[in-house]
């Protein structure tokens, strides 16, 4: 019997992007000290962050609906 062949699918790529911001001295101390403790990265600390608080309210936020300006004709 001929051995049927598995067919690979394509995975979608996953997008990434940047983001900059500040963070005052002291903030940045703290956050060197925690990563030390829990022997992890900055880098893993602000993505953990980031995720619990997008998982938990992201879904809560409204959509904000699609503004029209007074002066723009509505065909639809």
């Amino acid at each position: 019997m001929a051995k049927k062949k598995k067919v690979k699918r394509k995975v979608k790529k996953t997008k990434y992007y940047k983001v900059a911001f500040k963070i005052t001295g002291n903030q940045k101390k703290i956050a060197e000290r925690y990563t030390k403790v829990h022997k992890t990265t900055l880098n893993k600390l602000i993505k953990k962050s980031l995720r619990y608080y997008l998982d938990r309210f992201g879904e809560s936020l409204p959509v904000e609906p699609n503004h029209i300006s007074k002066n723009q004709l509505e065909l639809f």
